[in-house]
């Protein structure tokens, strides 16, 4: 991509001189390194994004072990390790065989889902006392409440849906790394966030 340096010629008293230029004229960053991008090299960008998936994996993975010092925060963390983990995968979506895109988008959207009702309950009474609520009505949110406390998991319960949910978004991760042909190229991810953003409009104008 760099290639050699180009040559310029200048003049010093008058006496023409060849002089190599540390990088193109129309290359006004000049060279960013001496390997080419991960954009352009299909091996990299596949270790690349490979190796983004592993982190959310194991970003997932930390959040079950963090949840004794704050189990909301665990569930938040790991949904968004997972949610990092969809987007990797949409990403390379179009490179994958059929099957194997919808066996690990299945298992990702499950490992999410199942954390679902345990972030409902911990975001509930931040979010109903931040409403102008009546007498009434404060009365019917404290009484749901009080339901959703009584139905909310364990500690322990709570790690071990962590647990279960890192353990199957790892196994994913070996799927993809198996799946995911050698000479991934920027086309094809292009494509995919392509995708990924038109989802995020399309679910924008049917929120409004």
């Amino acid at each position: 991509m760099y290639g050699p340096a180009p040559m310029a010629m200048t003049t010093t008293n008058g006496d023409a001189k060849v002089e190599a230029m540390p990088y193109r004229e129309d290359d006004k960053l000049g060279p960013l390194g001496t390997k080419l991008s991960a954009l352009y090299e299909p091996a990299d960008l596949r270790k690349t994004l490979l190796r983004e998936f592993h982190a959310a994996v194991q970003d997932a993975k930390d959040a079950a072990g963090a949840v004794d010092d704050n189990s909301t925060k665990a569930v938040h963390d790991a949904r968004k390790a997972l949610r990092r983990a969809r987007g990797v995968l949409a990403m390379v979506a179009n490179a994958l065989p059929k099957s194997e895109r919808k066996a690990v988008g299945r298992a990702l959207q499950e490992s999410r889902r199942a954390l679902s009702s345990v972030r409902d309950h911990a975001v509930a009474p931040a979010t109903l006392g931040g409403l102008p609520l009546g007498e009434e009505d404060r009365a019917t949110a404290k009484r749901i409440l009080d339901t959703a406390a009584e139905a909310l998991p364990t500690v322990a319960e709570i790690k071990q849906l962590l647990g279960e949910s890192a353990a199957r978004a790892a196994a994913q991760a070996e799927a993809l790394e198996a799946a995911l042909p050698q000479d991934l190229s920027w086309e094809v991810v292009v494509d995919g966030i392509r995708d990924i953003y038109g989802e995020a409009r399309h679910a924008r104008r049917n929120a409004k």
